[in-house]
Order: structure tokens, then sequence, then C-alpha cells
């Protein structure tokens, strides 16, 4: 089973604001679009122990380290915020999530919301800033307790980056009752989520689209010409759900198709940056498109592939 699924039917989690099983995620995940991103913290992360009093500490992979380019910080890291480059939300509402058994962490799946905020919002409550997109992210955990599988929300995080999808601003911030020392390692926020957050959003918006797979009903040629010749009777089309793959092995552009606009499905289409002939970078806010008489198209993300 899916992170997604089990909070869909159990989006009861324990609050670690509160230090109870009161928050209730059904809200924030309604309508989401998953985007799976296993293979992207396969490749950034090695293991994930506990640590007694300091709770749990991340050992990345010689490429993460590379690739993430973490600063020291009392803590043990810290992030280069400027080496962050189209981060941008694919979706207005989307969640990440990956398994972290195969890491040695007590939990079985981590899973990000990222929900984004509307421009008018932003320029009124950040004048002057520069911040095209400001997006917030929480952190869920799975755990298995008692044979019992229950989730947990752990940190919430702030987001903000430019026209052209550079990082401006970071803000995270553990789930703690109040009165917790924050000072103390222990109730660090947990950063490593949001930093294979981070590397999906860069691969999502640095043109590489691999393949789509979908499970579209193929039609024979009578069929299409019967319907043609009675539209009345033609068969309505089916709602269609697949897995759109993201590779680093392979780019296509931005994902564009030719025909568009009415004669196509209705369909999300993600947010990305647009490289113009001029050079100049053009943001693409996420949006719908299409005819729903000519079917729905639902679809999820499998972020693939090595981190190069």
């Amino acid at each position: 089973m899916r992170f997604i699924d089990h909070l869909r039917q159990h989006p009861i989690c324990f609050n670690g604001s509160t230090d109870k099983f009161d928050f209730d995620a059904s809200p924030l995940i309604e309508g989401t679009t998953v985007l799976q991103v296993g293979e992207v913290a396969d490749q950034l992360i090695e293991t994930i122990t506990q640590v007694t009093g300091e709770g749990t500490a991340t050992k990345f992979t010689d490429k993460g380290k590379e690739w993430l380019k973490l600063r020291p910080s009392a803590h043990g890291h810290e992030l280069a915020t400027d080496q962050y480059v189209g981060i941008i939300p694919p979706f207005e509402n989307c969640f990440f999530e990956y398994p972290v058994t195969a890491y040695g962490d007590k939990a079985v799946d981590c899973g990000v919301h990222l929900f984004s905020m509307p421009r008018d919002w932003i320029e009124e409550t950040f004048p002057g800033q520069g911040f095209a997109f400001v997006m917030y992210a929480t952190v869920f955990y799975r755990f298995i307790l008692s044979g019992q599988s229950v989730s947990g929300r752990e940190t919430t995080a702030m987001f903000a980056s430019d026209s052209e999808g550079q990082l401006l601003h970071l803000q995270a911030m553990a789930c703690l009752p109040q009165g917790v020392d924050r000072s103390l390692i222990q109730n660090s926020p947990q950063y490593t989520p949001l930093l294979v957050l981070l590397v999906s959003l860069m691969m999502l918006n640095c043109k590489l689209l691999k393949s789509t797979l979908s499970p579209e009903i193929v039609k024979s040629r009578q069929q299409r010409r019967y319907e043609q010749r009675h539209p009345s009777r033609a068969t309505p089309p089916l709602a269609r759900y697949y897995i759109l793959s993201i590779d680093s092995d392979r780019t296509h552009g931005d994902g564009s198709s030719r025909n568009g606009g009415w004669d196509v499905a209705w369909h999300k289409v993600r947010g990305f940056l647009r490289h113009l002939k001029s050079g100049k970078v053009v943001p693409v806010r996420p949006h719908t498109r299409g005819n729903p008489l000519k079917g729905v198209v639902l679809k999820d993300y499998e972020v693939r592939g090595n981190v190069a």
C-alpha cells in the first residue's frame, strides 16, 4: 500500500505539536497529485539511524554529499540554498513519498505534502521580496506500532523561490509542544525529507521526462468507424490513470504536446520553467486543460534515475 493510500483511509495522525492523535490530514491530501520519489531518495540516502539524545541521524551517499553540498552547522548540516534551482511547484497540491525501511529507519514510509500559495496572496504577504512561488510543506512518517500502521506529522516548512525557480528562502520547524527547547539537536526539524523534495523538484524542472505509462484502451478500426457514423451511441470516454516517470538518462523538452485545447482529454499540467530562445526563463504555473467530454486523465508521477 502506498503511503498516500494509508493517509486517505486513516487521515487522523499523531500531531507532534500537541502530542496527541488529533491532526486531520484529509483537508491537505484531498485531490493531491502523488509523486513517487523512492529512486531519488536511494541516490541521496545511505542510512538513517536513531542516535540517543540526538534523534535521527542521516548518512548520505558520496553522490548525495556531492549533490547536496551541505554546509557544516551546530546540528550537523545546513542547506546551501543558493545551489537549488528549478524549485517551483509541479502542482498546487501534491504529495512526495518514498519508503525508508531500506535505510534502517524505524519508520516505514515518509511523505511530504506540498501546497502552493496563490499569486495574489504572495504579492500581498511578501511585497517587494521577489517571491514568485511560496510553498508550504508538511512532513509525515508512517510507523508500524504493535502491529498497527499509524502516521504522524513531524515537521512543517516554508519555501520561496523567484520566477526562475532559484530558492530564496527556506524555513523549517519541528512539530513540538509548547515549552519544548527547540535548540536541542533532538528537537531539530526533519531536513532529510526536505532535501529529497528539493532534488526531486530540480529533476522535474530540468527536462527529465522519460516516459508515460498509460493503460489507454485501444479501439479497433470497426469501433472507431461505428462511433464516427453513430456519435450518439459512442462509448463514453473512461477516466484513465497512469504514472509519469522522470529519468535523468533521457530528456524530452518540457513535455508539451502539439495537440491541445479542446481536442484532448481533460488533464492536469504540472508547473515548469519554459526557456525561450532569447535566453529568458518564464515560469508556467500548474493548470488544467482539455475537454472532459473527451475523457479524464488522472496522473501520478514517479521520479526515477541517477542523479548526475
